[in-house]
């Protein structure tokens, strides 16, 4: 079985090991901590199918938590990372070392970089400083130190769906919290760039997919882009607080809603706006709904909810991070 290092975005340790237990045979979860997680797989994981994690590695070794240790227990078992590499890589492939830790000064290990790319091309790895297609990731995280294989593309490399919002990983996991199923009527109210309604297509089966916004330019582009062949997805140029209810074919049973925290786009009364289109929500939904609500003013909207305590029942509020900023995700159910 191999092991695996992974990382998620904070606040979902719950949900990414129950998603790892449905999604994987066999899984062991061996060590989990804040927004990590160690676990073992008797298949080859692929990122691809599991698009809540930030980042994934081979897990090689575990070791003590200084980069000093981590290089010298690489020099001195080079063979057994080529190995791994023979094992479980095209032949073709190209890596590079990349060390990692807290507040680590990258100059003084460019030595020890230099002597263990040395190390493995005589292992007969290919090593490609510049632009390789896989990391060999020395790596410091709390109080454990590890070497693994990186198999996601690292942070600087954003595909066309994580542009302009919030990343994927992190609406992938709000599109979990509604339990994906072949009978949602699933509704984005302010879609922006899309990635939510496109996401929940990509995810599965579903009846009808509503995707809503004042400008639907970003999203139209996103999906001829992409090439994606989309069924019961509807594009509905609108602002959400005035829709006339009577576009809305079938009324939703799961919305994702991530609306403006006040920040770059302020709004004076910020309560007063959550409390609209919560009023919206009641307006275009069944009893039994459920909506998942992401925002940076979770005051706001703690106190709209109050408003509407008759018509929603908070399930779970959880606490994240989206841009370097501290989010709330409310989880909903219509009553």
């Amino acid at each position: 079985m191999n092991k695996y290092f992974a990382t998620y975005p904070h606040g979902f340790d719950d949900l990414v090991e129950s998603l790892l237990k449905r999604d994987l045979r066999d899984v062991e979860i061996i060590e989990k901590w804040q927004s990590s997680i160690i676990f073992s797989a008797e298949n080859r994981v692929l990122l691809s199918n599991h698009e809540y994690l930030e980042s994934l590695h081979l897990l090689i070794h575990t070791y003590r938590p200084d980069l000093t240790s981590l290089f010298n227990w690489s020099e001195n078992n080079s063979h057994k990372i080529a190995d791994v590499i023979s094992k479980s890589f095209p032949k073709r492939s190209t890596f590079r070392v990349v060390e990692s830790a807290p507040n680590h000064d990258k100059s003084k290990f460019r030595h020890r970089v230099e002597s263990l790319h040395e190390k493995l091309m005589k292992e007969g790895v290919k090593i490609n400083k510049g632009s390789a297609d896989y990391e060999i990731r020395l790596k410091v995280v709390k109080d454990t130190g590890f070497i693994g294989i990186r198999l996601s593309k690292p942070s600087e490399y954003i595909d066309q769906f994580q542009s302009g919002g919030i990343r994927k990983e992190i609406a992938s996991l709000l599109i979990e919290l509604t339990n994906p199923a072949e009978t949602d009527m699933f509704m984005d109210p302010m879609c922006g760039s899309g990635l939510i309604p496109i996401l929940r297509a990509r995810k599965g089966k579903y009846r009808e997919i509503n995707a809503l916004d004042e400008d639907i330019t970003q999203i139209k582009e996103k999906i001829r882009k992409s090439n994606l062949t989309l069924h019961n997805f509807n594009l509905i140029k609108s602002n959400f607080l005035s829709l006339d209810v009577d576009l809305i074919k079938n009324k939703p049973n799961k919305i994702i809603i991530d609306p403006p925290w006040g920040y770059i786009q302020k709004i004076d009364d910020l309560e007063n706006f959550y409390k609209s289109f919560l009023q919206k929500i009641i307006d275009i939904t069944e009893r039994s709904a459920q909506i998942v609500v992401i925002t940076g003013s979770p005051e706001a909207f703690i106190e709209a909810t109050i408003s509407h305590n008759k018509s929603f029942l908070v399930m779970n509020i959880r606490e994240t991070i989206v841009s370097g900023r501290e989010a709330s995700v409310f989880e909903l159910k219509r009553l």
